[in-house]
């Protein structure tokens, strides 16, 4: 199982927040709340990326499908979230988020215990049953007790508040076993954004490259780039970057991994676990 530097602290079980946990702590974000989805960049001359993230600053309106569709394996899988919009600095605030930036507290957010870009979170570990499928509606991140994604102490309320309304789900580091626990496959796996073998966003995108720090660039704030309107940060794919760890170490990293299985003696079939996204939807899809 291959790791971002970053240590699994625990083991949670796959849970939704209640729909009352979540409007008590966001209010109404349902479609008919007034949220424009601009991240769309299928047109012609663009990236084909296609993402729920909108407009606003925070708390865009994002359904997370986990969906094991096999009947004879298990998937357990770490989430790597991190801060999903550039606000156009590297300082310690976050749009009009109060609480400052700092190692105290953000305790596992930042880079280099300062820099808002571009650290990822590892969250712990999730497993999801053959048959499995959890569907979390109109939260940005699921992340906090008692939601999808959890970060054992010493994370703070401030950053689980801020991840849970800036926060993005940007890769999985995922093990495939059998029922009796035997691995069959592993895969660090992140969500797509350019095509195979395209490695920059095309002239007529509506992406642009984020800047790295201005005094003290970092390796992980290479090859990030960043949507026009909407701000949301996604990571590219330039083996150049790949190579020092650019974008947090996901540069260039795959968002399927495919894998034979024999499920019945001498009956062998191929496997698939994906990651996509689409306007309204993030999945991770094992089948």
């Amino acid at each position: 199982m291959k790791k971002l530097a970053l240590t699994i602290l625990g083991f949670f079980t796959l849970m939704a927040c209640s729909d009352e946990v979540y409007q008590e702590n966001f209010g109404d974000v349902s479609e008919d709340s007034g949220y424009t989805v601009l991240t769309d960049d299928s047109g012609p001359g663009q990236t084909g990326y296609l993402s729920p993230f909108d407009n606003q600053t925070c708390c865009s309106a994002v359904e997370y499908e986990i969906k094991n569709a096999t009947t004879d394996l298990v998937l357990e899988f770490v989430p790597y979230v991190g801060l999903s919009r550039f606000d156009d600095t590297y300082d310690t605030t976050h749009f009009g988020w109060g609480i400052p930036l700092n190692a105290v507290n953000y305790p596992n957010l930042l880079l280099l215990n300062s820099y808002e870009y571009f650290n990822l979170v590892a969250c712990n570990l999730i497993s999801v049953a053959p048959g499995t499928t959890d569907i979390e509606q109109y939260v940005q991140l699921p992340i906090g007790p008692g939601q999808y994604f959890t970060i054992v102490p010493p994370s703070t309320g401030a950053e689980w508040t801020i991840l849970n309304e800036y926060g993005k789900l940007y890769a999985i580091d995922a093990i495939i076993k059998d029922t009796s626990g035997n691995i069959l496959a592993t895969e660090l796996l992140r969500f797509p954004f350019l095509a195979p073998g395209v490695t920059q966003p095309p002239a007529a995108s509506g992406f642009l490259p984020m800047p790295v720090h201005p005094t003290n660039p970092q390796p992980e704030q290479y090859d990030l780039w960043y949507h026009k309107d909407t701000k949301e940060i996604c990571i590219g794919s330039d083996p150049e970057y790949a190579t020092i760890g650019g974008g947090g170490g996901l540069s260039g990293l795959p968002s399927e991994l495919v894998f034979t299985h024999e499920y019945a003696p001498g009956q062998y079939r191929d496997y698939i676990l994906s990651l996509t996204t689409d306007l309204t939807t993030v999945r991770i899809t094992l089948q």
